[in-house]
């Protein structure tokens, strides 16, 4: 039997109390980042991480781009606040800072707007206004969340992009159209190079309803009423595969029948117990040439009356006869847009619908031309047209929408 000799080991003692010894930890730097709000006027050695959600650059009347341009910002948290990148450093960052990527960006200057300025893209009093001194490194994008904040709605009365003269005498191209999502219509109108890329996409081949998605939108008013158009920063998609595109496919705007237990949907086959109520009231309209019957829509009644048929509806059953509100409307001077539809050429029938309304006689430029001109509505930039208005009993048959 082979045996070895036995190794003396020597017993080491241990407290629980006393602190071993062990390697220094390595400390992982964690970087700290300036949350949007908290940022002052004056004060330098900021830095944010945010992602870029809008680049864009200014033009002259003519068209031609500034070499400076703009961008907007948003951070984890959802704040947003506009930076202008002058000129001197534009070249650079032009090529550093791409839309929707996630960047770190330091040493640049937090300046508040004059009062001068008076196209701002965001609500904030302060804006970034970067230099040669700032430092933007690109980050690996971790999921900072970019919420959506955009006007989405069903396209409506779109026909063909115009021709217009604005008040400085300087032809424009305009898409004009309204958008609704079943309770409100708003008026769209994209301008020049913006509207003819639209009308473009609108000549294609697209699911119907088309339905827009238009991102950092301009929103002004135009006669009393909300008018939403383009800038620089605008962009638009049409049929998006977003879950607020989705459910207003689901939306039907057509007439429901009376049925028991309820109103029914036709186009639908579906019951509908709530059905939203809307207004529809024929009138006569006449000039010195003649009368007309003409079919006021809900947003043309709403927009002459200043109420919602949800409100009036009580009074209507209520009171003996026509309330107040509607009466006032007669014998008062408006200028009106009509859709004269196939049905009145091949059929004869005497009854248009009217797809816009404003109050008192809209004035345009009486312009010679070898035949009758469709007359459009002005909104926005633009304050007069090169088309005129027509009476009534020189209407051509042979156009798709007239005065």
């Amino acid at each position: 039997m082979k045996t070895r000799p036995r190794k003396t080991i020597e017993p080491v003692t241990f407290s629980p109390t006393e602190k071993s010894i062990s390697p220094p930890e390595k400390k992982i730097k964690v970087e700290k980042y300036s949350t949007i709000e908290k940022l002052k006027n004056g004060v330098d050695g900021y830095k944010i991480k945010v992602r870029v959600i809008r680049l864009w650059r200014g033009s002259t009347k003519d068209g031609e781009e500034f070499k400076n341009f703009n961008t907007v910002l948003i951070n984890q948290k959802g704040q947003r606040i506009h930076a202008f990148v002058p000129t001197k450093c534009a070249e650079e960052f032009q090529y550093q800072l791409h839309l929707g990527r996630v960047f770190s960006i330091n040493h640049f200057d937090v300046q508040l707007y004059k009062q001068s300025d008076n196209y701002r893209m965001l609500r904030n009093p302060t804006q970034l206004v970067f230099s040669n001194d700032t430092k933007i490194q690109e980050l690996v994008d971790d999921g900072v969340t970019i919420p959506l904040d955009d006007v989405v709605g069903i396209i409506k009365d779109y026909g063909n992009i115009r021709d217009l003269r604005n008040k400085h005498g300087k032809d424009q191209k305009q898409a004009k159209f309204i958008i609704t999502d079943g309770n409100l219509n708003i008026n769209v109108t994209f301008w020049d190079k913006f509207g003819e890329n639209f009308d473009k996409q609108m000549k294609t081949p697209l699911d119907q309803p088309v339905i827009i998605i238009i991102s950092g939108c301009k929103v002004g008013k135009w006669n009393g009423q909300i008018d939403i158009s383009n800038n620089n920063a605008t962009r638009i998609y049409l049929n998006y595969k977003h879950h607020s595109v989705t459910k207003l496919r689901k939306f039907c705007d057509k007439e429901t029948k009376i049925e028991n237990p309820c109103l029914v949907c036709e186009n639908c086959n579906r019951f509908v117990p709530y059905p939203q109520k809307k207004f529809r009231i024929h009138v006569v309209a006449e000039d010195k040439s003649g009368q007309m019957q003409v079919v006021l829509g809900d947003r043309e009644v709403r927009t002459i009356i200043g109420r919602r048929p949800s409100v009036l509806a009580d009074e209507i059953f209520s009171v003996q006869g026509i309330p107040k509100c509607l009466l006032a409307i007669v014998d008062k001077e408006y200028s009106l847009v009509i859709q004269i539809k196939e049905i009145n050429i091949v059929k004869s029938f005497k009854f248009y619908w009217a797809t816009n309304i404003c109050t008192g006689f809209v004035s345009l430029p009486v312009i010679p031309t070898d035949g009758a001109s469709s007359s459009q509505a002005q909104t926005s930039q633009a304050t007069a047209s090169t088309d005129n208005a027509q009476e009534i009993s020189y209407v051509n048959l042979s156009s798709s929408l007239q005065h």
